[in-house]
Formats: C-alpha cells, sequence, structure tokens
C-alpha cells in the first residue's frame, strides 16, 4: 500500500517503473488522501488501484 497526496509530479516520473513492478506480479494498492491534481486521474489511466481515505490530508 502507497499512501499518496498531491504526488502528480512524482508519478509522472514513477509511473513506468510501478507498471514493470505490476507485470511482475506486484500488486500495488495506493491510498489517496484527498489529492487537489491530477494524482488520482494518473494512476486511474495506468491501471492502478486507488482507495480513498476517510482522513484526507497530510499527517500531522
Amino acid at each position: 500500500m502507497l499512501p499518496i497526496l498531491n504526488e502528480s509530479e512524482t508519478l509522472r516520473r514513477e509511473l513506468p517503473g510501478l507498471q514493470a513492478l505490476c507485470l511482475q506480479g506486484c500488486e500495488l494498492i495506493f491510498v489517496d488522501g484527498g489529492s487537489q491534481d491530477d494524482s488520482v486521474a494518473q494512476l486511474h489511466a495506468a491501471g492502478m488501484h486507488v482507495l480513498h481515505s476517510a482522513l484526507a490530508g497530510p499527517c500531522k
């Protein structure tokens, strides 16, 4: 499980490597904490599983 919050730039850079892991049999599940950018859209477009946290926002 990978928590994300507004990780659009990071995902643009890292999604190809994450997709390669999936092709090798790894299951990746992302948990979005209320992103305001296109992080979730990028993940959906890449076919990734995304859950949405009821406790949105950064850790305090």
